[in-house]
């Protein structure tokens, strides 16, 4: 674990650090019974962010690949197959289909506890946001403006920011207003 520790208090990172994972395993906790592969998703939590390198379009292949390689050959390879797709999962943030309905739910509750940062209250999003542009800083300011506008554009056409009933009555209206925010500041700076 201190090995994985390590890589989250990498430099550079702001936000994908060892205090996102402790705040997902807080939000984990919160909906921990409705969870049916608990260590599948608890390691997709530990491992989602492992590799995190803004230049790259491969973070999350490269940390699923890292959680293969370090934990995998340690515990059932059903267990370890179900966290990979999952760590997968958060590139698009979209849930891939499951022959098993189970995991199918698991995985969404994994992407809620993920996303659930768009939720928080005010403070605690501007500072999410104002890490994450920290991370990002070998951009200039127009140049990440738009990138992230893009990525944030994507969330308000969808009838729901979050697949789980729980998720989305806890935080769907609050990650509205975040998102439209943040984006109105975003797009003053073009």
């Amino acid at each position: 674990m201190s090995r994985l520790r390590a890589r989250y208090e990498e430099s550079g990172r702001f936000y994908h650090t060892w205090n996102h994972i402790e705040q997902l395993v807080a939000e984990y906790q919160t909906i921990e019974s409705k969870i049916t592969h608990k260590q599948s998703v608890l390691c997709a939590i530990y491992y989602h962010d492992a590799v995190y390198d803004v230049t790259s379009g491969d973070n999350e292949e490269n940390s699923a690949k890292l959680f293969r390689e370090e934990v995998a050959p340690l515990i059932d390879q059903n267990i370890a197959l179900l966290s990979e797709r999952m760590i997968v999962a958060t590139k698009a943030h979209e849930c891939p289909q499951f022959d098993d309905p189970a995991s199918e739910c698991d995985c969404k509750y994994f992407l809620d506890i993920d996303m659930s940062i768009l939720g928080a209250n005010r403070v605690d999003y501007d500072a999410y946001a104002a890490n994450v542009r920290r991370e990002y800083s070998i951009f200039e300011d127009a140049v990440y403006s738009v990138g992230r506008s893009r990525v944030l554009k994507e969330f308000p056409g969808r009838e729901r920011l979050f697949f789980t009933d729980e998720f989305f009555s806890r935080y769907d209206e609050k990650a509205r207003v975040n998102i439209s925010r943040e984006l109105a500041g975003l797009e003053s700076e073009f």
